[in-house]
């Protein structure tokens, strides 16, 4: 296990009776294919229910002096100053040319490439812990669906999400964000209003990823999740083979707290 990464992350979900969905579409449909099938979703960013989530600032918006120094300064400082003087040399034949840089149309293609490499990836996520009043009533539709404990082993990158007072801002200037701080922006740093959720997520292909091992352990029931919702996905773990065991979410009755009660397979 890696530092400071939790043992269990959790997944709410509905979970109803549907009609006139498409077969392999509906609530339970993907819980099925969770608990039998092995399967985790990493969906598309574009799908989120923020409209800012995985959409970070991108900006050359200086001045051609300044973006003409910061140039120049980052190529001498990673590969020398015979690097720096052709930089410097390029860059001035194309300031306030249809080639430089910072022209609206260049950034519009930069933001373009970087939309079609974010699309292309998929996002698996889920929560710090099972007992959060907002998640139940949010994504397990009024504490009637279930939240699935997931066995944080099987993923092989997964992170806390960032929550920021201000949107993060990539630097698209040469020599500016690696990789791996472009990837931190985008996919693991979100507004501090969505705090709440304690989210931590994995990078994956887009879309049903099947994995060798049972990854989810236990189902956990909300308070309304009716008892013929119960039998089918009860079904679903006997069927899969795997020691997941069950519980359910109960409100404490002298405070606030949910207690997660285990029950007996």
């Amino acid at each position: 296990m890696k530092k400071n990464i939790p043992k269990f992350v959790y997944k709410y979900r509905p979970a109803k009776l549907e009609e006139h969905v498409q077969p392999g579409t509906g609530s339970l449909d993907r819980i099925r294919g969770m608990i039998e099938g092995r399967e985790i979703f990493f969906g598309s960013s574009f799908s989120f229910n923020d409209p800012f989530d995985c959409r970070p600032v991108t900006s050359l918006n200086c001045s051609a002096e300044e973006f003409l120094r910061i140039c120049v300064e980052r190529t001498n400082a990673s590969r020398g100053p015979d690097a720096a003087a052709l930089v410097e040399a390029k860059i001035r034949s194309t300031l306030g040319t249809t080639e430089d840089l910072r022209d609206p149309a260049n950034l519009a293609r930069l933001e373009a490439m970087m939309a079609k490499s974010i699309s292309e990836l998929g996002v698996f996520c889920a929560a710090a812990s099972p007992d959060n009043s907002l998640m139940w009533s949010h994504y397990s539709e009024n504490f009637s669906g279930v939240c699935l404990e997931y066995d944080t082993s099987v993923f092989n990158d997964l992170r806390k999400v960032s929550y920021l007072r201000k949107r993060p801002v990539v630097d698209m200037l040469p020599g500016g964000d690696s990789l791996a701080v472009q990837i931190e922006k985008i996919f693991y740093s979100k507004s501090k209003v969505w705090k709440y959720e304690d989210e931590w997520r994995a990078i994956g292909p887009r879309g049903v990823n099947v994995f060798t091992g049972h990854a989810v352990t236990r189902v956990l029931f909300g308070q309304n999740c009716k008892a013929e919702i119960r039998g089918i996905i009860a079904g679903y773990v006997k069927s899969s083979g795997a020691p997941i065991g069950f519980a359910e979410v109960r409100p404490d009755s002298r405070s606030y707290r949910l207690n997660i009660v285990d029950l007996q397979e």
